[in-house]
Protein backbone atom coordinates (compact mmCIF):
# COMPACT_ATOMS: atom_id res chain seq x y z
CA UNK A 1 0.00 0.00 0.00
CA UNK A 2 0.75 3.52 -0.26
CA UNK A 3 1.51 6.03 2.37
CA UNK A 4 0.08 9.11 1.75
CA UNK A 5 2.55 11.76 2.07
CA UNK A 6 2.05 14.92 4.54
CA UNK A 7 3.58 18.49 3.81
CA UNK A 8 6.33 18.91 6.07
CA UNK A 9 6.44 22.34 8.42
CA UNK A 10 8.94 23.69 6.34
CA UNK A 11 6.83 23.02 3.36
CA UNK A 12 4.30 24.53 5.17
CA UNK A 13 6.64 27.62 6.07
CA UNK A 14 8.13 27.88 2.96
CA UNK A 15 4.65 28.11 0.78
CA UNK A 16 3.07 30.80 3.43
CA UNK A 17 6.45 32.81 2.82
CA UNK A 18 6.07 33.05 -1.46
CA UNK A 19 2.41 33.82 -0.37
CA UNK A 20 3.18 36.31 1.82
CA UNK A 21 6.02 38.05 -1.10
CA UNK A 22 3.16 37.84 -3.34
CA UNK A 23 0.53 39.75 -1.72
CA UNK A 24 3.28 42.51 -0.69
CA UNK A 25 4.21 42.90 -4.35
CA UNK A 26 0.32 43.03 -5.09
CA UNK A 27 -0.80 45.49 -2.63
CA UNK A 28 1.08 48.54 -4.26
CA UNK A 29 0.10 47.61 -7.45
CA UNK A 30 -4.19 47.14 -6.12
CA UNK A 31 -3.65 50.55 -4.01
CA UNK A 32 -2.41 52.53 -7.11
CA UNK A 33 -5.23 50.97 -9.03
CA UNK A 34 -7.53 52.22 -7.02
CA UNK A 35 -5.83 55.40 -6.56
CA UNK A 36 -6.23 55.47 -10.50
CA UNK A 37 -9.71 54.71 -10.46
CA UNK A 38 -10.73 57.70 -8.52
CA UNK A 39 -8.90 59.97 -10.36
CA UNK A 40 -10.48 59.17 -13.15
CA UNK A 41 -14.19 59.00 -11.48
CA UNK A 42 -13.21 62.34 -10.58
CA UNK A 43 -12.04 63.11 -14.01
CA UNK A 44 -15.60 61.87 -15.23
CA UNK A 45 -17.64 64.44 -13.08
CA UNK A 46 -15.21 67.49 -14.00
CA UNK A 47 -15.72 66.71 -17.93
CA UNK A 48 -19.92 66.14 -16.68
CA UNK A 49 -19.55 69.87 -14.94
CA UNK A 50 -17.93 71.19 -18.30
CA UNK A 51 -20.54 69.97 -20.08
CA UNK A 52 -23.02 71.49 -18.30
CA UNK A 53 -21.22 74.64 -18.28
CA UNK A 54 -21.82 74.81 -22.34
CA UNK A 55 -24.97 73.84 -21.93
CA UNK A 56 -25.72 77.44 -19.41
CA UNK A 57 -24.03 79.36 -21.76
CA UNK A 58 -26.14 77.98 -24.68
CA UNK A 59 -29.23 79.45 -22.50
CA UNK A 60 -27.42 82.69 -21.12
CA UNK A 61 -25.95 83.96 -24.60
CA UNK A 62 -22.78 82.65 -24.09
CA UNK A 63 -22.08 84.09 -20.55
CA UNK A 64 -20.65 80.93 -17.91
CA UNK A 65 -21.55 80.95 -14.46
CA UNK A 66 -19.82 83.12 -12.17
CA UNK A 67 -17.66 81.92 -9.21
CA UNK A 68 -20.56 83.89 -6.70
CA UNK A 69 -23.52 86.32 -7.82
CA UNK A 70 -24.48 88.48 -5.01
CA UNK A 71 -27.98 90.49 -4.58
CA UNK A 72 -29.26 92.18 -1.77
CA UNK A 73 -29.99 89.80 0.89
CA UNK A 74 -29.18 86.60 -1.81
CA UNK A 75 -25.91 84.74 -2.71
CA UNK A 76 -25.94 82.09 -5.97
CA UNK A 77 -22.64 80.06 -5.61
CA UNK A 78 -21.99 78.68 -9.35
CA UNK A 79 -23.12 75.02 -7.87
CA UNK A 80 -26.79 76.50 -7.84
CA UNK A 81 -26.37 78.44 -10.98
CA UNK A 82 -25.68 75.03 -12.63
CA UNK A 83 -28.55 73.14 -11.11
CA UNK A 84 -31.08 72.63 -13.47
CA UNK A 85 -28.50 70.66 -15.53
CA UNK A 86 -26.98 68.46 -12.81
CA UNK A 87 -29.95 68.31 -10.81
CA UNK A 88 -32.99 69.55 -12.76
CA UNK A 89 -33.51 72.08 -9.76
CA UNK A 90 -33.83 75.89 -10.32
CA UNK A 91 -31.12 78.06 -8.58
CA UNK A 92 -31.77 79.18 -5.14
CA UNK A 93 -29.32 80.55 -3.47
CA UNK A 94 -29.20 81.94 0.18
CA UNK A 95 -30.78 80.33 1.96
CA UNK A 96 -31.92 77.42 0.23
CA UNK A 97 -29.19 76.73 -1.48
CA UNK A 98 -28.94 73.76 -3.66
CA UNK A 99 -26.32 72.38 -1.27
CA UNK A 100 -29.31 71.61 1.13
CA UNK A 101 -31.00 69.53 -1.37
CA UNK A 102 -31.07 65.34 -0.64
CA UNK A 103 -30.13 64.81 -3.65
CA UNK A 104 -26.82 67.12 -3.88
CA UNK A 105 -24.11 64.66 -1.24
CA UNK A 106 -25.21 62.24 -4.22
CA UNK A 107 -24.31 64.36 -7.20
CA UNK A 108 -21.63 65.31 -9.30
CA UNK A 109 -21.12 68.18 -7.33
CA UNK A 110 -19.38 66.42 -4.38
CA UNK A 111 -18.57 63.31 -6.38
CA UNK A 112 -14.60 63.19 -6.19
CA UNK A 113 -14.02 60.15 -4.21
CA UNK A 114 -10.63 61.53 -2.97
CA UNK A 115 -12.08 64.71 -1.14
CA UNK A 116 -14.53 64.09 2.16
CA UNK A 117 -17.89 66.70 1.86
CA UNK A 118 -19.60 68.00 5.19
CA UNK A 119 -22.81 69.62 4.99
CA UNK A 120 -22.41 72.98 7.11
CA UNK A 121 -25.80 73.83 8.76
CA UNK A 122 -27.17 77.58 9.39
CA UNK A 123 -25.45 80.80 7.14
CA UNK A 124 -22.25 79.08 6.67
CA UNK A 125 -24.02 76.47 4.36
CA UNK A 126 -22.45 78.72 1.67
CA UNK A 127 -18.64 78.45 3.14
CA UNK A 128 -18.90 74.52 2.47
CA UNK A 129 -16.44 73.59 -0.31
CA UNK A 130 -18.29 71.14 -2.51
CA UNK A 131 -14.50 70.12 -3.71
CA UNK A 132 -14.32 71.55 -7.08
CA UNK A 133 -13.86 75.14 -7.86
CA UNK A 134 -14.59 77.63 -10.92
CA UNK A 135 -12.04 79.97 -11.89
CA UNK A 136 -12.37 83.81 -10.55
CA UNK A 137 -9.75 85.20 -12.75
CA UNK A 138 -10.64 83.96 -16.68
CA UNK A 139 -8.20 86.72 -18.36
CA UNK A 140 -5.19 86.00 -16.63
CA UNK A 141 -2.64 87.24 -16.84
CA UNK A 142 -4.33 90.54 -16.71
CA UNK A 143 -4.02 91.59 -13.50
CA UNK A 144 -7.85 91.18 -11.81
CA UNK A 145 -8.57 94.49 -10.98
CA UNK A 146 -12.30 96.15 -10.67
CA UNK A 147 -14.33 96.17 -12.51
CA UNK A 148 -14.02 94.40 -15.37
CA UNK A 149 -11.61 90.52 -14.42
CA UNK A 150 -13.14 88.78 -11.46
CA UNK A 151 -15.56 85.98 -12.63
CA UNK A 152 -17.69 87.71 -9.33
CA UNK A 153 -20.59 89.36 -9.92
CA UNK A 154 -22.30 91.66 -6.81
CA UNK A 155 -24.62 94.18 -7.26
CA UNK A 156 -24.41 94.88 -3.50
CA UNK A 157 -23.55 98.94 -2.46
CA UNK A 158 -21.16 100.11 -1.68
CA UNK A 159 -19.18 97.74 -4.36
CA UNK A 160 -16.65 95.95 -3.49
CA UNK A 161 -13.17 96.42 -5.15
CA UNK A 162 -13.57 92.51 -6.91
CA UNK A 163 -17.45 92.81 -7.96
CA UNK A 164 -16.10 91.79 -11.24
CA UNK A 165 -18.62 90.92 -14.33
CA UNK A 166 -20.12 88.24 -16.03
CA UNK A 167 -18.11 86.73 -18.76
CA UNK A 168 -18.95 85.27 -22.04
CA UNK A 169 -17.43 81.47 -22.60
CA UNK A 170 -15.65 82.95 -26.12
CA UNK A 171 -13.75 85.69 -23.70
CA UNK A 172 -11.89 82.66 -22.54
CA UNK A 173 -8.40 83.18 -24.43
CA UNK A 174 -6.20 79.90 -25.17
CA UNK A 175 -9.06 77.37 -24.28
CA UNK A 176 -7.14 74.17 -24.51
CA UNK A 177 -4.44 75.54 -21.82
CA UNK A 178 -6.46 77.76 -19.63
CA UNK A 179 -8.59 75.75 -16.64
CA UNK A 180 -12.14 76.56 -16.05
CA UNK A 181 -12.45 74.18 -13.25
CA UNK A 182 -10.53 72.28 -11.09
CA UNK A 183 -10.03 70.09 -7.84
CA UNK A 184 -10.12 72.74 -4.89
CA UNK A 185 -9.88 72.59 -1.28
CA UNK A 186 -12.01 75.34 1.08
CA UNK A 187 -14.48 77.09 -0.38
CA UNK A 188 -12.50 79.98 -2.77
CA UNK A 189 -12.52 80.47 -5.92
CA UNK A 190 -9.71 79.16 -8.25
CA UNK A 191 -6.94 81.51 -8.10
CA UNK A 192 -3.99 79.01 -7.70
CA UNK A 193 -1.37 80.30 -5.44
CA UNK A 194 2.52 79.44 -5.62
CA UNK A 195 2.60 76.07 -4.94
CA UNK A 196 5.83 76.95 -3.10
CA UNK A 197 5.12 75.99 0.88
CA UNK A 198 5.81 79.61 1.87
CA UNK A 199 2.34 80.37 -0.29
CA UNK A 200 0.46 77.70 -0.40
CA UNK A 201 -1.43 76.08 2.97
CA UNK A 202 -3.62 73.27 2.49
CA UNK A 203 -6.86 74.10 4.54
CA UNK A 204 -7.45 72.05 7.81
CA UNK A 205 -11.09 71.52 7.17
CA UNK A 206 -14.27 71.78 4.68
CA UNK A 207 -15.40 75.15 6.20
CA UNK A 208 -11.82 76.48 4.92
CA UNK A 209 -11.10 79.50 2.41
CA UNK A 210 -8.95 77.93 0.20
CA UNK A 211 -7.79 77.23 -3.20
CA UNK A 212 -6.73 75.11 -5.86
CA UNK A 213 -6.11 71.46 -4.61
CA UNK A 214 -2.73 70.78 -6.01
CA UNK A 215 -1.87 67.21 -3.99
CA UNK A 216 -4.99 65.26 -4.26
CA UNK A 217 -4.59 63.01 -6.49
CA UNK A 218 -0.58 62.99 -6.23
CA UNK A 219 1.90 61.80 -3.37
CA UNK A 220 0.46 62.66 -0.11
CA UNK A 221 1.86 66.35 1.09
CA UNK A 222 2.25 67.92 4.38
CA UNK A 223 1.21 71.41 4.13
CA UNK A 224 4.22 73.92 5.60
CA UNK A 225 6.81 71.37 4.31
CA UNK A 226 8.73 71.50 1.27
CA UNK A 227 7.71 69.55 -1.52
CA UNK A 228 10.37 67.67 -2.77
CA UNK A 229 10.82 67.95 -7.09
CA UNK A 230 9.40 64.61 -7.45
CA UNK A 231 6.06 65.68 -5.88
CA UNK A 232 6.05 68.96 -7.94
CA UNK A 233 6.97 66.94 -11.45
CA UNK A 234 4.36 64.73 -10.81
CA UNK A 235 0.24 65.00 -11.73
CA UNK A 236 -1.59 65.51 -8.67
CA UNK A 237 -4.64 67.70 -9.54
CA UNK A 238 -7.40 67.38 -12.28
CA UNK A 239 -8.15 70.23 -13.77
CA UNK A 240 -10.76 71.28 -16.78
CA UNK A 241 -9.90 73.46 -19.67
CA UNK A 242 -12.10 75.50 -21.31
CA UNK A 243 -12.41 73.63 -24.46
CA UNK A 244 -13.82 70.64 -22.39
CA UNK A 245 -10.96 68.22 -21.85
CA UNK A 246 -9.74 67.10 -18.14
CA UNK A 247 -5.90 66.59 -17.31
CA UNK A 248 -3.98 65.57 -14.51
CA UNK A 249 -2.28 67.91 -13.79
CA UNK A 250 1.10 68.85 -12.06
CA UNK A 251 1.58 71.97 -9.77
CA UNK A 252 3.01 74.25 -11.92
CA UNK A 253 1.30 72.66 -14.67
CA UNK A 254 -1.93 73.97 -13.02
CA UNK A 255 -1.18 77.15 -12.28
CA UNK A 256 -0.03 78.26 -15.29
CA UNK A 257 -3.52 76.97 -16.76
CA UNK A 258 -4.75 79.31 -14.35
CA UNK A 259 -2.29 82.30 -14.16
CA UNK A 260 -0.66 82.23 -17.48
CA UNK A 261 -1.97 79.47 -19.98
CA UNK A 262 -0.30 80.80 -22.99
CA UNK A 263 3.14 80.01 -21.49
CA UNK A 264 1.94 76.63 -20.27
CA UNK A 265 1.52 76.24 -23.77
CA UNK A 266 5.01 77.38 -24.60
CA UNK A 267 6.11 74.68 -22.36
CA UNK A 268 7.22 76.36 -18.96
CA UNK A 269 6.86 74.88 -15.78
CA UNK A 270 9.13 75.90 -13.52
CA UNK A 271 11.90 73.67 -14.49
CA UNK A 272 10.51 70.76 -12.52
Amino acid sequence: MWRRRAFTLVELLVVIGIIAVLIGILLPTLAGARRSAKTTRCAANLRSLGQAIVMYAGEHRGYVPTYRSIYPGQTVPWYDQLARYILNRPAAGTPASIINHQDFERSIFVGCPEFSFARLAGAAVLNSSVGYGITTIPVAPLRPTYPHRYNYHVTTTPLPSNAGRYFKLVEFKNPTNRALMADLNGFGGLQARDPDPTVYQKPPGNNAQGDIDYFRHGRAHIAGTSPSQQELSRGGVNVLFVDGHVELCTPWGAWYAVRDPARRGAGSDKGY
